[in-house]
């Protein structure tokens, strides 16, 4: 028998406590590859994630959700990874690619309903055991310093923060394209 990983009633995001209302366990939650039938919901799902800045007084008011069509590569490389409720259908992806010997993860993303739910770390499990099947030797990905969600949960993960001199070329190139943004780093977690 699977025992939930979040106990009967499970956590309301909104109102930042249980949910006595909603019978919700981790074990509903499938994290499984996508299918070309899933890309259509990943817009959605990347909007969505993206309030959770807005709730911490950093809205994204320049952000653009990327179109179906912009996953497609991460899909046929079987790179790309979904969570799908029960009801609620696919609540969270996670999107990857091959990099200097490592997987990078470009995306990942969790509705904000179902955010703080352990959901994103399951998807980034999936990430670390292909990573590990495939023998590759790391993970990597860049992420925001001063969100309370973003560096402390890939460090409770394993992931360590690089110091920016000696980002492997991917990530430098990434943080390149990222235009010099405030508060960012490169982060790498050895398998």
């Amino acid at each position: 028998m699977l025992r939930p990983l979040v106990p009967q009633g499970g956590l309301s995001v909104a109102a930042g406590r249980r949910d006595s209302n909603r019978d919700w366990s981790m074990s509903d939650i499938v994290v499984r590859s996508a299918r070309a039938s899933d890309l259509p919901s990943l817009m959605a799902i990347e909007s969505s994630a993206v309030e959770a800045y807005a709730r911490h007084g950093q809205p994204l008011d320049d952000y653009e959700p990327a179109p179906a069509e912009y996953w497609t590569t991460n899909l046929s490389a079987g790179l790309l990874w979904v969570a799908e409720d029960p009801t609620a259908g696919l609540v969270g992806f996670l999107a990857a690619e091959r990099q200097d010997g490592g997987l990078y993860v470009a995306e990942v993303d969790v509705a904000v309903a179902h955010q703080r739910q352990g959901i994103g770390r399951r998807l980034m499990q999936a990430a670390i055991d292909c990573g590990r099947r495939e023998g590759l030797a790391n993970l990597t990905l860049t992420t925001r310093l001063d969100m309370p969600w973003n560096a402390p949960f890939y460090r409770s993960l394993g992931f360590v923060v690089l110091d920016e001199g000696a980002l492997p070329p991917h990530l430098a190139a990434t943080r390149a394209n990222e235009g010099g943004l405030p508060n960012r780093c490169g982060m790498r977690l050895c398998l």
